[in-house]
């Protein structure tokens, strides 16, 4: 089964605050480094109200990061993250990379040092992977993707989109199957700007993910949901409630990120996903939560877990 970390920034605090852990997703925090390099900010957001601005200086590292992840040597691994930028490197900084547990490097998307995207493995700058030849995408929300298998000869793809596009842009995405990873667990995974390079300009994250033990790509940014369980003794027994109205009691189980849960009903049987966006009885709900006021045999009823 796939484990998934998650970070929206929507629990990060007012617009301005600076990043030091938020929102942890499991047991594996979220924090950006050094602090006060990374803020919640509302200026450039894929989802939600809220994403991150981090702000580098020359020579210096501006990123945020999960760390402890133990991706263990054989095992998949998934990253997808939304990015805007105002203006291409003037030196080479990476996207995002991933550290095993000694520091170095294992793989990392990046712009080379004409702004140019590309995919390299433990061989280095180099000997790129992959080199586009094309400027990264400015002024415009992308979508990253990474999705590989740790070794020293393993497969390794990637690949930018627009936002939420399931269609990869023309020229930014690659597949290779001999990637050298390395042969140590992977523990860090980074998002922003390392500590070499020129590179000043702000720019924008926000709708993080990392997978272990996915089976490809993870996808454009949707809200988690929590697998509800009905209480029997609580929820409507149809052979007894008869036409009248009753109550469900529905707990669930923690999803790692979530920052908050909402409850949702609808009088569908089987309602699309806007049907039953549409009906939300309360945002903000603790489990166990009890629904009232359903009609026996013919209530939908589902928590969502909101980032």
């Amino acid at each position: 089964m796939a484990t998934r970390y998650v970070q929206s920034f929507e629990s990060g605090g007012a617009v301005g605050s600076p990043v030091t852990t938020i929102n942890p997703s499991g047991d594996k925090p979220f924090s950006a480094n050094p602090q006060g390099t990374v803020v919640v900010d509302n200026t450039h957001v894929a989802h939600g109200s809220k994403s991150g601005k981090f702000s580098p200086t020359a020579g210096a590292t501006c990123s945020a990061r999960w760390t402890g992840l133990n991706v263990p040597v054989g095992s998949t691994f998934g990253v997808s993250g939304y990015g805007w930028y105002d203006a291409i490197s003037a030196s080479e900084t990476y996207i995002w990379r991933l550290n095993d547990t000694a520091g170095a490097l294992m793989c990392m998307i990046e712009m080379s040092n004409t702004g140019k995207f590309r995919l390299i493995d433990k061989n280095g700058t180099t000997t790129p992977l992959f080199n586009s030849g094309l400027n990264l995408p400015t002024g415009q929300e992308i979508r990253y993707e990474v999705f590989g298998t740790i070794g020293a000869s393993a497969p390794l793809k990637c690949a930018l989109f627009a936002g939420d596009s399931l269609t990869p842009l023309a020229g930014y995405s690659t597949s290779v199957s001999n990637a050298n990873l390395g042969t140590t667990a992977g523990d860090v995974s980074l998002f922003g700007k390392g500590d070499t390079g020129s590179y000043a300009t702000p720019f924008w994250q926000d709708s993080l993910q990392f997978e272990v033990g996915g089976a490809d790509f993870i996808g454009p940014w949707v809200s988690q949901l929590a697998t509800p369980a009905l209480s029997l003794e609580n929820s409507i027994n149809p052979t007894t409630a008869g036409g009248s109205d009753g109550q469900a009691t529905v707990s669930w189980a923690a999803v790692p990120g979530a920052g908050s849960y909402n409850a949702y009903k609808s009088t569908l049987a089987s309602p699309t996903d806007a049907q039953l966006a549409a009906g939300l009885v309360q945002a903000g709900v603790t489990s166990p939560f009890t629904f009232t006021g359903l009609k026996a045999g013919g209530t939908t009823v589902a928590i969502q877990a909101e980032p």
